[in-house]
């Protein structure tokens, strides 16, 4: 490896631990976690400091022997990252500082879910979140996008879900308009990166984020990290076979977890329930075709209906989470989406899982998503900062040539 190639590379992995460890790591602590020498650690972080990218704190109080070292952290008003994720056919953009931190935000519905409307919204809000930043804009944006994403080429491949099954070049247009570097990615992925990143107090490795809404896709972590599969692909648990005599699936088998526990499933089962059941429900009052959001929040106020309907979708995914568990040992599940974000599931499917959990079988615990409602755009910047030295590397040799 050329010197010049290991500097990089030195630099990259010290700054990216600064801003990770929240605990605000000392020079020593970094140079043993890494590997490298305590002169080159110092050599960095110094030129870090005198860029303004690195604080450096108090000493700490002594401790044993030795010399207590200073503590280290990312400057959280020099450089600001722009991440932007689809949720319910509405752009969401967020700014955040080098830490994660949310400092603005903004949203866009897509009018017509085209492939052409898609980009163009994205465009314009992109547009608009570069004229709001706060401080130095890094010259990067990630994407959280629907479907099965190409993450080197930055193209959607194909979103089913919206009836696209042509490839969508995401990180090209943006390149051509405004000029960012584009760090692709689906959009549950990167809500499930946010979680484990930003909302993870435990620092828990193994863990799987499952999203729920038009669409059904894990993100799965495994020793720090997420399981990306031979070519994108993993997480594809929505065509996990839960019935094999059920509803005929777009995929070709029947009985899939989509067929079963997505949106349109859910809304599905409801309107047959209510033109089935003599039950009272507030659902009958609806004015117009009824949402998830809305059977969501009947099941969490009690509705016998909505209760019912949520009820069977916790059946299959609780099916889904066993068979995950045997095969991946997580700790923890994460459930988000439009669908996932309710405590009623999260109570159906830990109440189920428990029942059927034996000596030989020990099921995860199952909590509700932490951050909403911008957690895929948060998870974007995630991207954005990870790459962060990548993203000012030539700023900064420029600056250091000038000292």
């Amino acid at each position: 490896m050329r010197y010049e190639d290991m500097e990089y590379e030195n630099c990259e992995n010290v700054l990216r631990y600064i801003i990770s460890d929240s605990g605000n790591p000392t020079r020593a602590e970094i140079a043993k976690r890494l590997g490298l020498s305590k002169a080159t650690v110092t050599q960095i972080v110094n030129r870090f400091i005198a860029y303004g990218l690195v604080h450096e704190g108090q000493r700490l109080a002594r401790q044993g022997k030795g010399r207590p070292g200073n503590p280290l952290s990312v400057n959280k008003d020099m450089w600001f990252a722009l991440g932007a994720s689809l949720a319910d056919n509405t752009w969401q953009f967020v700014i955040a500082d080098m830490t994660g931190s949310i400092v603005d935000s903004y949203e866009i519905p897509v009018s017509h879910m085209t492939q052409e409307n898609f980009i163009d919204t994205l465009i314009c809000g992109l547009r608009h979140m570069m004229e709001k930043c706060p401080g130095r804009f890094l010259p990067g944006v990630g994407v959280g996008a629907p479907g099965v994403v190409d993450e080197a080429q930055g193209d959607i491949v194909f979103a089913y879900d919206y009836g696209w099954d042509s490839r969508l070049n995401i990180s090209g247009r943006i390149r051509d308009e405004l000029g960012l570097e584009t760090f692709v990615m689906n959009r549950n992925d990167l809500a499930g990166i946010a979680e484990y990143k930003y909302a993870n107090p435990e620092h828990e490795q193994s863990m799987i984020y499952i999203g729920i809404g038009q669409g059904i896709r894990a993100a799965i972590f495994s020793e720090g990290h997420i399981i990306r599969g031979a070519d994108g692909r993993a997480g594809r648990i929505s065509h996990i076979q839960i019935d094999p005599d059920g509803k005929l699936c777009s995929c070709g088998k029947r009985g899939c977890l989509f067929t079963i526990a997505n949106e349109h499933a859910l809304l599905e089962d409801v309107n047959e329930m209510l033109a089935r059941e003599d039950i009272p429900s507030s659902l009958r009052v609806c004015t117009g075709s009824l949402s998830a959001e809305e059977v969501m929040s009947d099941a969490e106020n009690g509705d016998r209906i909505a209760l019912k309907a949520v009820r069977n979708v916790a059946s299959a995914i609780t099916k889904a989470i066993m068979i995950l568990s045997v095969v991946l040992n997580p700790r923890k599940v994460i459930l988000g989406g439009p669908i996932g974000d309710s405590d009623a599931l999260v109570g159906f499917v830990s109440d189920e899982l428990a029942s059927r959990a034996g000596q030989r079988d020990i099921y995860p615990a199952v909590l509700r998503c932490s951050i909403k409602p911008y957690g895929s755009a948060l998870g974007a910047v995630g991207l954005v900062i990870d790459h962060a030295f990548h993203l000012i590397h030539e700023d900064f040799i420029a600056f250091a040539k000038q000292q």
